[in-house]
């Protein structure tokens, strides 16, 4: 999801609070904002995170009504999670579809998970919108610089993969 979003997101030229941050500090607090996304239960944390999200949208500058024009091109994408949810998760039936039930967690499944995918994206389009590819590979590299004995090779060929983005 990442390297598409960076080979198809258009840096913003203006310089925000956001963009003047550290590489390093933008990719992992991108890495913990999407194990956050995924790692509570419920829809109380979705919405604390999309209350830390849509600031940053605003402070980095991006049109929100850009952010939900990218969120709706991939609605079929969010459909689909939805409707394989709504139909294979067992619990309480709320209709029945061509033979299949559609049950009530299937359905509240389906929401969180497209929810997720959705803060997930936000997430990396910040990320991609405010970082130039070579900074981040700049950051990267000297983020694992420590341990680059042992994930030296996978630091390069991520900084190698990262370097080409642009050519895509």
């Amino acid at each position: 999801v990442w390297i598409v979003l960076m080979a198809t997101n258009k840096q913003t030229h203006s310089t925000t609070l956001i963009q003047r941050l550290d590489p390093r500090v933008k990719f992992l607090g991108s890495i913990l904002l999407t194990i956050q996304a995924f790692s509570f239960d419920g829809t109380i944390p979705l919405i604390l995170l999309l209350a830390i999200l849509v600031p940053g949208l605003v402070l980095a500058r991006i049109p929100i009504l850009s952010m939900i024009h990218r969120l709706s091109s991939i609605l079929v994408f969010f459909l689909v999670i939805l409707g394989v949810n709504l139909f294979t998760v067992s619990g309480a039936v709320l209709f029945e579809f061509l033979g299949m039930f559609a049950t009530r967690e299937g359905l509240q499944q389906g929401l969180i998970l497209s929810a997720r995918l959705a803060l997930v994206l936000i997430v990396a389009t910040v990320f991609a919108r405010t970082t130039s590819i070579p900074s981040i590979v700049d950051g990267i590299e000297s983020t694992f610089r420590p341990v680059h004995k042992r994930l030296g090779a996978v630091v390069q060929v991520l900084a190698i993969a990262l370097n080409f983005i642009p050519m895509l």
